[in-house]
């Protein structure tokens, strides 16, 4: 089993390096120890002062109330054998179906500002088995009681009660340590893949602020980077993640560790990090319905910590993270959306306006920042002509906004006023061309460097074009004033079919895993929809999409599908419509 080296960050010494594992118990053990004393101290003082009542110093000093609600939760746990039969995210593992509304409000139910410490802690022991988690501090697996008790001894020596008395960042941190070593995470390249893959579309982690702060956890543990670095794990590695057994512990304690801490802590940028990445393998590994209760959770975190788009000045890294934090769930409200064939649930945020200033244009000059950043790479608005020079997510925030005003034109009924829908689809249409002409032209034939950008715009503008042909087809010619409307959204999807085609055999399979939401639904759109206009075209001497050319793009999302289980879906649904 390997061992994390991010947690041998104690000191230099050569032994400890070679036994990472026992300065973690060391560590811990001290603090423990440390903190026996200083309530031996404080019990002592107390009952001099003022006998008769209980002295027990607690981290989290609860009501009397309160702690008697969690001493009868705990008896609970302990007497309680049956597991319990509440659908949980656990059944989607194993095979078993659940409700999508149960088991969201059980997940996502949680209030606008923290509760009690009680109930959190309660629900710790069933967060992650914990004796997989901490076996890596103990010498006799015979130590260790069941999930469900109250009780566990996550060292060689002495126990810890999951009560306040417990210090709720070391829990979460040692918790989070063993997961990630069941699982054989290796640090070094689980953050490489993440920032190769993950974060070229995502670009929501400050990397040099993420590294600082896990490093630091061996002197000062807390909770939020612990599970932001857990969520990390999660996506960087899909192949090994997706629905595999070892990808459904990870998740699991992930979500339940991003509740506890929620409920703890409160909101946070690095908890809103954590969310939106548990959004995304939400989204990635099909679990529907998840990952919209999972964003609007995230928009109330983000309306909590006053996340926009507005300019600033001067500018700092910490306002860059907050504002890339809020482009990052733009973004994931697109790609929920893209799930969400009939359109009706509403969208989560907002669409930004012209106004709204986009992330910085130098991803670079965001990372290697250390205070404030440079103006002139941060005074750009969605409205603006980004230069040459301009990374990916900033684009990609222009791209984004185009996808909300499709989503926005899908929500509508065409048939209330056929032509005022065929001039605001015509006049979206061209904003689409030239936003894509300009990504073409700036990445110069490297269409791998825009992934995000470009595959965003190729989305809206398939969605786009497949209203308007479906609802054309459905009124009366004497209603439509235009009759080229049907004839221009064939024409636009067949070229951005061809357009997708080409991409995707300039793309080298290497950078597969690179691939966005929305560059994934890509390929699924063009053969979904070269079939639909083979079905309307009829006896077609040629179909919109050659033999070669559609086994090429099923070979290439049967060849994603081992990264990701929404691309099976895909699959499935383009030979059912076959």
């Amino acid at each position: 089993m390997q061992v994390l080296s991010f947690i041998n960050t104690g000191g230099p010494e050569s032994w400890k390096n070679r036994d990472s594992k026992r300065v973690v118990r060391s560590h811990a053990m001290k603090y423990f120890r440390r903190k026996q004393r200083e309530r031996k101290k404080s019990k002592i003082a107390e009952n001099d002062s003022q006998p008769g009542e209980s002295s027990f110093t607690t981290v989290h000093p609860l009501p009397e109330q309160e702690n008697a609600q969690l001493e009868e939760k705990a008896s609970t746990m302990r007497s309680s054998e049956a597991p319990s039969t509440t659908p949980s995210v656990d059944n989607l593992f194993v095979g078993k179906s659940s409700s999508i509304t149960t088991v969201s409000q059980s997940l996502y139910d949680v209030p606008d500002r923290p509760t009690s410490t009680a109930s959190a802690f309660s629900a710790l022991p069933q967060i992650y088995p914990l004796q997989d988690a901490f076996s890596f501090g103990a010498t006799n697996p015979t130590r260790f009681v069941s999930s469900h008790s109250s009780t566990f001894y996550p060292f060689a020596s002495g126990r810890i009660h999951l009560s306040p008395t417990n210090d709720f960042d070391l829990s979460i941190c040692m918790i989070v340590y063993g997961a990630l070593d069941a699982a054989g995470a290796n640090f070094d390249r689980f953050t490489k893949h993440y920032f190769r893959s993950v974060h070229s579309y995502l670009t929501i982690i400050n990397r040099n602020r993420f590294f600082k702060r896990v490093f630091s956890l061996s002197k000062k543990a807390n909770a939020e980077t612990a599970i932001l670095l857990l969520c990390v794990r999660l996506c960087s590695e899909p192949t090994q993640s997706g629905i595999t057994a070892s990808g459904g512990d990870l998740y699991r304690t992930a979500s339940r560790l991003y509740k506890a801490a929620y409920e703890i802590k409160g909101a946070s940028i690095e908890l809103l990090q954590a969310g939106s990445l548990l959004t995304l393998f939400e989204h990635n590994a099909a679990l529907r319905g998840f990952e919209y209760e999972r964003l609007k959770h995230c928009s109330s975190m983000a309306r909590t910590l006053g996340l926009d788009a507005s300019a600033r000045s001067p500018y700092t890294v910490v306002d860059e993270e907050r504002r890339r934090a809020y482009w990052g769930l733009l973004s994931l409200d697109c790609i929920v959306s893209l799930h969400d064939e009939k359109h009706e649930r509403a969208l989560v945020f907002e669409m930004p306006s012209l106004d709204d200033v986009l992330p910085s244009i130098s991803d670079a000059g965001y990372e290697d920042s250390v205070d404030e950043l440079c103006a002139s790479n941060t005074c750009f608005t969605v409205q603006s002509r980004l230069p040459v020079c301009a990374d990916s997510f900033s684009r990609q925030g222009q791209s984004v906004r185009l996808m909300y005003l499709v989503q926005k034109i899908l929500r509508e009924k065409f048939d209330l006023s056929p032509d005022l829908m065929v001039s605001r689809i015509g006049y979206l249409d061209k904003l689409l061309v030239s936003t894509l002409r300009d990504l073409l032209a700036d990445c110069n034939g490297k269409a791998t460097q825009y992934c995000g950008p470009i595959s965003c715009c190729i989305s809206a503008s398939f969605l786009l074009h497949e209203y308007q042909l479906l609802s054309t087809m459905h009124v009366p010619p004497e209603k439509l004033n235009d009759p080229q409307a049907l004839t221009r959204s064939k024409m636009a999807i067949e070229t951005m079919i061809e357009m997708v085609v080409n991409i995707l055999r300039e793309f080298p399979v290497a950078h597969t895993p690179e691939l966005s939401p929305t560059a994934l639904f890509c390929p699924y759109q063009a053969a979904m929809l070269g079939q639909l206009l083979d079905r309307i075209s009829g006896l077609n001497p040629q179909p919109t999409l050659l033999g070669t050319t559609f086994d090429f793009m099923i070979n290439g999302l049967k060849h994603f599908s081992t990264i990701w289980p929404c691309t099976t879906q895909y699959i499935t649904l383009i030979q059912q419509a076959q």
